[in-house]
């Protein structure tokens, strides 16, 4: 569900699951939204439920994930062929740790090719799983 945030000053999404109360409906919205606000783009670029600062990414992907990609992301992402096996996506997302976690799901299929400081968040969040993976092995052994 899709409304206003008195806490956080903003739209955001909730999850139904979690409303307290039965919330009043109203034949009119209570807040208007703020002029720019355009639902389709909010929709594509937040990531699971998951707001945050929203950043172009550039993706190089393997063409077998592409209709993955645009079932992500819908059908008005860039898509630019890269060779007769890879084409890179550049999209709009928010870049916080469920897109990272989505995008490992592709298991080497889906590279982040920029901006850097997103490709470092991914390779840090890499290492970080295999630090802690290979250190809860090394202590079981023992």
């Amino acid at each position: 569900m899709i409304g206003y945030s008195d806490k956080h000053a903003g739209i955001g999404m909730f999850r139904i699951d979690r409303v307290q109360q039965v919330p009043k409906i109203l034949n009119m919205s209570a807040v208007k939204p703020p002029e720019d606000f355009n639902i389709s783009y909010y929709l594509n670029t937040l990531f699971r439920m998951y707001d945050g600062e929203r950043k172009k990414v550039k993706l190089l992907c393997d063409n077998e994930v592409i209709d993955s990609i645009i079932s992500t992301f819908g059908d008005e992402i860039d898509i630019e062929k890269h060779s007769e096996t890879d084409s890179f996506v550049t999209l709009e997302v928010v870049v916080n740790h469920i897109f990272l976690n989505w995008l490992f799901g592709y298991n080497g299929k889906v590279i982040i090719h920029e901006p850097k400081e997103v490709r470092e968040m991914f390779l840090e969040l890499i290492t970080n799983c295999y630090t802690k993976q290979t250190n809860m092995l090394l202590n079981l052994q023992k």
